[in-house]
């Protein structure tokens, strides 16, 4: 008996879940007994959470609806972003040179195709259909999204110390199918989401004195690796409000450690970030950005402050925030009245006792009027004084302050319920909710009743939120009469929540067929076939497509190259030399063009797809490669473009340059130029020249591209002010091109840097700090 008691109390140490009391282990060895210990309590919150917002998202896993006919952006951009990954992966590639599209260009410098999102690479890696990357996997992988950001909320509420797992659960699905992360389309922003909340746990822990320098490290390191999302609005958001919290508590408080935190967070988020940072600030000097005014900006510009007064938010539209609306913007203001009411009970609960809630309300009331930008004097403050608070100029995303702060504020309501700790307060609430809810109701009642489309639509979201108020009163009043225990009551009311939102991220989608018009996804399958095409052509070089016949990246979707392309951005010199214009197309090579009609009197029609689109040639292009003996200087773009245009112009003989030109030699056209190799990273490419001169290839001048001529370095001239163009001796000559991203490769080395300062400063031993969230 003795040995026998000491296997016991060894498998106990071992093991804490095996126990000596015979009616604890039958338990465990029935079925689903382990589900009952504290690996099961552990395991199955997370699950709810994923399972949750599965059912959400029950139209587009289903395939009856879609989300390719909610914009332009995520069909147009995204989807051919997606499958020029997939296919250049399976060459093992990673695309940070696309030659694709405009002639050539940097993806890592455009930031949206997210090369270095590690997320998106299980989805890149699922079998294609003819060859492009299957809709139907996308749907799944953005609802997939939401439910990594759903379980990276449910982590930062139980970082909070929390006492129920549910509270956790319910803020991890409000913050997956709310706001932002729930009302946005593209792939960028909801992956963008998931690194916030785990931001939050390491920053709250340094400032709880847990580690102070090591977590403050880690926080940097976690918004580091958002900024590889493909998007940089909730990094900038996080990167601002972070460093602006860790500023003031440094001012408040211990200078010296609250400057050390805000030194490391910011470092650490530096060098992490660097392999997409640096690049995208590369391409800013080189670039023009859309910004929706009339002409787009240097992409290294400030953005002008009237761009940030576009899309914002009026006062009059803070009412989204408790009732259902819809629109493009003012959906991402949109709680609910559940939402809400947790959120005051938060409040109400520990305000007075723990800086943690105070903090939170300073956060959402600061993101709520951030979104005001037009009617918010502060925020043209913000944008004079604060670095990169212009690069944001969509001034709702802000809500997501809100939104994140709301989600912390809603797990704390929801443990105080249900621990019961606001008995009379629940009592108010509940009367508070009954009147409010029986108001909308009366209000939509008498809206719908004047027959108009517009106020019967206005009404049913009026009285969404009626019901929402009426029965959340209900599940109060029951409770507090004991009739419902608070558990099954927060179950409900996540129910309740989830209608809610229901009518809002829940429409963000279209249905499939019933006679419904594809406005995006219809055409874009509907391509191939002119691909299909295009590929039997073997002077194919480069096409052009009219983009309201074809609204979509054509070139990316199936890997032709393009010369035109819908983005938030293009390389200035592709610009600046009107690459719309008839003959800057014939410098690129635009040998084809795409279109129901054709764009100029000698193109000549080849093929008509089953949609009515055409193929047409164009006659005159330039070939890939060739050779020029004279060479001339322009001091700017305008004389250039004047030159180009000119009729007396022969591009075929002559370039020009900015600055001093290269000595050439006149020997006439009696070079031989042949296009040995040409790779997405390299070219090769023989010249047997008459005399000395310069050899020309119509992609784009970008840095990173090395040339050598016989193994010997060479300099690259950005020939016509856009292409590439290197001068060769007379004789029979190689001339080789690579591509070598120096900004890449610096990012990568900081990056690294910033990886092993985190690790070292984690590791290390510190002592506890004072509790600044208590």
């Amino acid at each position: 008996m003795g040995l026998l008691s000491l296997r016991v109390n060894e498998r106990k140490i071992l093991n804490p879940s095996v126990s000596a009391d015979p009616s604890t282990r039958n338990s465990i060895s029935r079925p689903g007994g382990l589900l009952r210990t504290a690996y099961g309590s552990k395991l199955l919150p997370p699950l709810f959470v994923i399972a949750l917002i599965a059912i959400f998202y029950w139209p587009l896993l289903s395939g009856i609806y879609s989300i390719f006919d909610v914009g332009p952006d995520i069909t147009v951009m995204a989807v051919p972003d997606l499958n020029l990954r997939a296919n250049a992966l399976r060459s093992g590639i990673v695309p940070v040179w696309d030659p694709y599209e405009m002639g050539g260009q940097s993806p890592l410098g455009e930031m949206t195709p997210a090369l270095l999102d590690p997320f998106s690479y299980p989805l890149l890696l699922m079998p294609l259909k003819n060859g492009h990357v299957r809709l139907g996997y996308i749907q799944i992988y953005y609802v997939l999204l939401h439910c990594l950001a759903g379980l990276a909320a449910y982590l930062l509420i139980m970082d909070l110390n929390v006492r129920s797992h549910l509270a956790a659960v319910v803020a991890g699905v409000f913050y997956a199918i709310g706001s932002v992360p729930g009302n946005a389309i593209w792939f960028q922003v909801v992956t963008e989401a998931i690194y916030a909340p785990l931001v939050l746990i390491f920053l709250f822990r340094s400032l709880r004195g847990m580690r102070p320098i090591g977590n403050a490290a880690v926080a940097g390191l976690v918004l580091g690796f958002s900024w590889f999302s493909g998007t940089h609005h909730i990094p900038v958001i996080m990167s601002l409000s972070c460093a602006t919290l860790f500023l003031v508590i440094a001012l408040l408080g211990d200078l010296r450690l609250g400057l050390s935190r805000l030194a490391v967070f910011s470092g650490t988020m530096l060098l992490v970030s660097a392999p997409q940072v640096i690049p995208a600030l590369q391409w800013g000097q080189m670039s023009m950005r859309w910004v929706l005014l009339d002409q787009p900006i240097p992409g290294a510009a400030k953005v002008p402050f009237l761009a940030h007064l576009i899309e914002n938010i009026h006062p009059s539209s803070l009412l989204s925030i408790l009732v259902p609306t819809q629109g493009s913007w003012q959906q991402m203001l949109f709680a609910g009245v559940v939402a809400i009411v947790f959120a005051v009970l938060a409040l109400v609960t520990t305000l007075g006792r723990a800086r943690l809630a105070r903090l939170c309300l300073a956060f959402v009331i600061a993101g709520t009027l951030m979104t005001l930008s037009q009617y918010n004097m502060l925020y043209g403050v913000a944008y004079i004084l604060v670095p990169m608070f212009d690069k944001l100029r969509e001034a709702v995303f802000w809500i997501f302050l809100s939104h994140l702060a709301l989600t912390c504020l809603i797990g704390l309501g929801l443990d105080a319920f249900i621990a019961r700790d606001q008995i009379l307060l629940e009592r108010r609430i509940a009367k508070v909710l009954a009147i409010a809810g029986g108001a909308l109701l009366t209000f939509s009642y008498l809206v719908e009743s004047l027959g108009k489309q517009g106020f019967q639509d206005a009404g049913d979201r009026f009285a969404i939120s009626g019901i929402a108020a009426l029965l959340l009163a209900c599940l109060f009043y029951l409770v507090n009469r004991s009739l419902l225990k608070p558990a099954l009551a927060a179950a409900l009311a996540l129910g309740l929540l989830m209608i809610e939102h229901g009518n809002v991220a829940g429409r963000l989608n279209y249905p499939r067929g019933h006679g419904y018009n594809s406005q995006f996804e219809k055409p874009l399958l509907a391509s191939d076939s002119l691909a299909q095409f295009l590929r039997t052509r073997t002077d194919l070089e480069r096409i052009d497509v009219d983009q309201k016949d074809l609204p979509m990246n054509f070139g990316d979707f199936h890997m032709i190259e393009e010369m035109s392309s819908h983005g938030g951005s293009m390389l200035a010199s592709v610009f600046e030399t009107k690459f719309w214009a008839p003959r800057a197309r014939q410098l690129y090579g635009v040998n084809y063009y795409l279109a129901r009609k054709p764009s100029q009197s000698n193109q000549v029609e080849l093929f008509t797809a089953p949609t009515g689109i055409k193929v047409f040639r164009n006659p005159d292009a330039r070939p890939r490669v060739w050779s020029v003996h004279k060479i001339v200087s322009v001091p700017d773009y305008a004389r250039a473009n004047d030159l180009l245009s000119s009729p007396s112009f022969e591009m075929a003989t002559t370039s020009f340059v900015t600055g001093e030109p290269p000595q050439v030699g006149d020997c006439g056209s009696g070079d031989q130029i042949e296009l040995l190799h040409r790779s997405w990273f390299s070219v090769a490419i023989r010249a047997r020249m008459q005399c000395a001169g310069m050899v020309v290839l119509n992609d784009n001048w970008y840095p990173g591209w090395r040339a050598s001529v016989d193994g010997k370095s060479a300099p690259i001239y950005s020939a016509y002010m856009t292409i590439r163009g290197i001068v060769v001796g007379p004789g029979d000559h190689v001339v080789e091109m690579q591509y070598r991203p120096r900004a890449l490769f610096l990012g990568c080395l900081l990056f690294a840097i910033g990886l092993g300062a985190t690790i070292w400063l984690y590791r290390r031993t510190e002592g506890q700090g004072p509790d600044l969230l208590a």
